[in-house]
């Protein structure tokens, strides 16, 4: 067994799928039908999905009309071992019968129509319908590839710049040449396996928090494993590096911030001691102001009442003396007349 036969065999056993795929494809349903199978199947068994295939079949008019139709109108028709009734059935069911209709509207507005049989077409055409299904994502879309095309490997040229950068096929834009050189690595009677373990490959290698060449061992230990592996520590550490400046920039932005608002806070606060200084000045002085006018007052009021007090006692006294003088001259008068 050469490097690369090894190495293909050690990918199709390490690497897991994140969703489960048929044990053999649904019969007497077209491919659209088949990759709604596969949606289900993420949320049911698979005899249960393609029951529940039948009964939406058998329910809705066409695949459009389900693509249209409320969440609640889709769980009625699914078919699952929940022994809810009612209401709480539906509930249920929501989940998986969004997944169908985001699944169906992904289909409209890639494809432009509900079907997809340009899967059984040239590997180029299929290969571009495959890349772009979202809610199928490229392991699903390779499944249907690999139905629709008697069971062959799906080859496109995302897989072919996968394989070279790994180092198992010579760079070629060819897809042909790319078969050629891919079918002999290919253990015999595990193709599926094959173009599901290479799928999923292509499909999570730039995923954001754990890419698959981090958690498959033989993918991390290829050189381009590594070298993906380096940039992503690298490209890690300049976020880490750029966040940590920006965290700085802010606090750096919130200290003169703080430090402005402390400044003008101070400033009004002085302002306001000012003011307040000024206006306590200002009672001081009008209170001195009216206790001077009030002493001022007491002082005329005193003075008034010392002059009149000064001109009552000079009034009295004259009036004493001009009675002592009239008891005088009265006594005067009165010794005469007895002489």
């Amino acid at each position: 067994m050469s490097k690369k036969t090894d190495l293909v065999a050690r990918l199709i056993k390490e690497v897991k799928l994140r969703h489960p795929v048929p044990s053999k494809p649904m019969e007497g349903v077209n491919l659209l039908e088949q990759g709604a199978v596969l949606v289900l199947m993420r949320h049911m068994t698979q005899v249960q999905a393609e029951a529940s295939i039948k009964a939406l079949k058998a329910a809705y008019e066409d695949w459009n009309e389900v693509r249209v139709s409320q969440s609640q109108e889709i769980a009625a028709c699914l078919r699952t071992s929940s022994r809810k009734k009612g209401t709480d059935l539906l509930r249920d069911r929501k989940e998986t019968s969004m997944a169908l209709k985001a699944y169906l509207q992904d289909v409209f507005q890639q494809t432009h129509h509900l079907d997809l049989e340009e899967l059984r077409e040239d590997e180029q055409t299929a290969g571009k319908v495959a890349t772009s299904l979202e809610i199928l994502g490229l392991p699903g879309a390779a499944y249907l590839i690999y139905v629709a095309q008697g069971k062959q490997v799906p080859v496109h040229l995302p897989l072919v710049r996968l394989m070279d950068r790994l180092e198992l096929i010579p760079r070629t834009s060819s897809l042909k040449k790319a078969r050629a050189t891919i079918e002999p690595l290919v253990p015999k009677g595990k193709e599926l396996e094959f173009t599901l373990a290479f799928h999923e490959i292509l499909e999570r290698w730039e995923d954001e928090d754990e890419p698959i060449y981090i958690t498959v061992k033989s993918l991390h230990e290829t050189p381009f494993g590594q070298k993906t592996s380096k940039e992503r520590e690298s490209a890690i550490a300049r976020a880490e590096a750029a966040a940590k400046r920006e965290e700085e920039r802010l606090r750096k932005e919130d200290e003169r911030e703080r430090k402005k608002q402390e400044a003008e806070a101070k400033k009004r606060a002085r302002e306001l001691e000012r003011k307040r200084k000024a206006e306590e000045k200002k009672l001081a002085e009008a209170r001195a102001k009216g206790a001077a006018a009030d002493k001022k007052k007491r002082e005329a009021d005193k003075k008034r009442a010392d002059a009149a007090a000064a001109k009552a006692a000079l009034k009295k006294e004259a009036a004493a003396e001009k009675k002592a003088a009239a008891k005088k001259t009265s006594s005067k008068k009165a010794t005469s007349r007895r002489r």
